[in-house]
């Protein structure tokens, strides 16, 4: 269908060449670009409605502020992730299976659409180790939700912006 539809914009654009007086060799140049391009364009398009995830510096802006970690669609936070500015990462919380708390502070590069996190401070090591590595690839994000995948595990998870005012980090960190 999207070939046919090509050929035929292809077509359509050659015989309104032929009309301006543009030779055949010009025609020809069209009858292979227009399809091309619009084969681009469907390939890079969103299939799902939304837009494009940025990159790099785009998805630096698009991360920044604060995001809840949660069970429950939002609805109340287990944790957050405060990308304070491009590179700077602090996360808190406590784990909901346990209660158990964690503060930890990182450095975050971009490449593309993959994030991967140095923890630099950490108030629990065995969980959080100073010098670990997280990397994930952003799926969606927008002005509510993030979407990634843990590139080790496979796993995807969303979080949720939220004022920075309503960050709540165990011990007032």
């Amino acid at each position: 269908m999207a070939r046919l539809l090509a050929a035929e914009m292809g077509t359509i654009c050659c015989l309104s060449c032929q009309t301006f007086g543009v030779n055949k060799t010009h025609m020809r140049i069209a009858e292979f670009f227009v399809p091309l391009l619009l084969l681009v364009v469907a390939c890079t398009s969103s299939t799902d409605g939304r837009a494009p995830v940025p990159e790099d510096a785009a998805l630096s802006v698009a991360l920044r502020g604060v995001w809840c970690a949660s069970d429950d669609n939002g609805k109340t936070c287990w944790g957050y992730d405060h990308f304070v500015d491009e590179g700077l990462i602090e996360a808190c919380g406590a784990f909901p299976e346990d209660g158990k708390t964690f503060v930890l502070k990182g450095r975050y590069e971009l490449r593309g659409r993959e994030s991967c996190l140095t923890i630099t401070e950490s108030n629990t090591p065995n969980f959080f180790p100073v010098g670990g590595k997280f990397c994930a690839r952003v799926l969606r994000i927008d002005k509510r939700q993030h979407t990634y995948r843990n590139l080790e595990t496979g796993t995807e998870h969303t979080t949720y912006r939220v004022p920075e005012t309503s960050k709540r980090c165990p011990g007032g960190a």
